[in-house]
């Protein structure tokens, strides 16, 4: 109890809310069609926690005059994965292959007839995507997370989306 308690009120905040988002995430996919990304909003305010932790952790190393390198690379280490995160999510809609998904999830029959009339699609903040181009045309590949809402039910999905040169991005449901 010393380790919650030695937290500041941001960071218990944080925590709990947290937690309780990451247990909600997980329990409604049992049958609860409503707020399905707060799985994905809890771990990222989880992380955000960490980082009040390992702030507090650096205080208290400063007023001791230790070294808090440790901490001060955990830190930068979940920035990272904030800035990758965002990049990556800003990359993905705006490009072709998000374009073809959406195409692919919308016309889907099989997938329509699971979840019902698609009412939106939203983008898991995990998986890539890699492509290039040249004189020759434009080539890619990549796995996509994402959580398809339709009026019956919510279905989390994971996309192979590949594309060869003068083809069409070829989508596959894994």
């Amino acid at each position: 109890m010393n380790f919650f308690t030695s937290l500041n009120k941001f960071t218990k905040l944080t925590l709990v809310t947290g937690v309780c988002l990451v247990a909600y995430g997980y329990l409604c996919r049992l049958g609860i069609y409503f707020f399905w990304e707060s799985k994905h909003i809890g771990w990222n305010l989880l992380l955000i926690s960490v980082i009040g932790y390992l702030s507090g952790r650096i205080k208290k190393k400063k007023e001791q005059k230790k070294n808090s390198i440790g901490e001060k690379i955990g830190i930068g280490f979940i920035i990272f994965l904030f800035v990758v995160e965002s990049i990556m999510f800003t990359i993905i809609v705006n490009t072709s292959a998000y374009s073809a998904i959406k195409k692919f999830i919308y016309n889907n029959d099989q997938l329509r007839s699971e979840v019902g009339n698609i009412k939106g699609i939203s983008i898991v903040p995990v998986g890539g995507i890699g492509g290039s181009s040249g004189e020759a045309g434009e080539t890619g590949e990549g796995e996509i997370n994402l959580i398809v809402k339709g009026d019956k039910k919510y279905k989390d999905l994971t996309l192979h989306v590949f594309k060869e040169i003068q083809t069409d991005w070829q989508i596959e449901i894994k």
